[in-house]
C-alpha cells in the first residue's frame, strides 16, 4: 500500500479482502472510489502544486498489460526528446 498527497494505491486480490469481516468498514469506504488505477497522462512532473480536486483528464487503466503499454509509450517519447 502506498499513500501519496494525490492518491491512495492498494494492490491486492480484492475478492480475498472483501470477505474479511474486520476490513468490511474500510473496504466499503474504498469501494466508493474507482477500483482501477486512474492516471493523468499529461502530468509529467513528479511534483505538482495543482489542487487535489483538480484531477485534469484521467485515464482508467484496465490492467497490467495496458500499464506496460503506457510505460513503453512514455519511455519511448522521453527517449526521442533526448
Amino acid at each position: 500500500m502506498s499513500r501519496a498527497r494525490l492518491g491512495l494505491y492498494v494492490f491486492c486480490r480484492r475478492s480475498l479482502f472483501e470477505q474479511c469481516y474486520e476490513l468490511q468498514p474500510t473496504f466499503q469506504l474504498l469501494l466508493q472510489r474507482p477500483d482501477r488505477l486512474a492516471l493523468n497522462l499529461t502530468e509529467v512532473a513528479s511534483y505538482t502544486e495543482r489542487p487535489v480536486e483538480d484531477t485534469g483528464l484521467i485515464h482508467l487503466v484496465s490492467g497490467v498489460d495496458e500499464m506496460m503499454s503506457i510505460y513503453q509509450e512514455l519511455y519511448e517519447a522521453k527517449r526521442l526528446q533526448e
